[in-house]
């Protein structure tokens, strides 16, 4: 009697080819979650680690799981930073990493990826009125980088000096 369910091996080369079509865009979007590519790189091993080959391969999965684990704190401490995190990044995508860790993830996980409020709330660990905010905040971030950016890094407004103030 022939199974009517693949083997466990058939999954795995389903996991692998799905995970090789899209590791650019997982690495993206691991990147744009921590804004460092070593712990980037990190979030994105984590998660193949993580994987139950023995489930049918799902990109949304997949993807779900690089989020998690690009948002949790991982044990790779990195100098690398934002600048090297840039030059890995389309450049349409630069500004985000502007976005402090907090409302960039929430910007990412929410818009991005569209995900739920209470989905986005319980992958960060906060409460999901937080989310709103966090939202808020990098939408003024990347509107103020977009904006600067157009004008050759000058700010569309004064900032305000102590003298000005006086």
């Amino acid at each position: 009697m022939q199974e009517d369910y693949p083997l466990a091996q058939d999954y795995r080369q389903g996991w692998l080819e799905l995970f090789r079509a899209n590791l650019n865009e997982l690495f993206e979007l691991a990147l744009l979650l921590t804004a460092d590519p070593l712990r980037a790189e990190a979030g994105v091993t984590r998660s193949i680690e993580s994987l139950d080959v023995f489930a049918q391969p799902d990109i949304k999965i997949l993807k779900k799981t690089v989020a998690l684990h690009s948002t949790s704190e991982g044990s790779v401490r990195s100098t690398l930073g934002t600048s090297h995190a840039r030059s890995m990044l389309r450049q349409g995508l630069w500004p985000v990493l502007q976005v402090a860790r907090s409302p960039r993830a929430c910007f990412v996980l929410k818009v991005l990826m569209g995900y739920g409020t209470s989905a986005c709330a319980g992958m960060l660990g906060i409460e999901q009125h937080a989310i709103s905010t966090l939202l808020r905040m990098a939408i003024l971030r990347l509107n103020s980088a977009v904006i600067a950016s157009e004008l050759g890094g000058q700010l569309p407004y004064k900032s305000l000096q102590s003298e000005d103030l006086s």
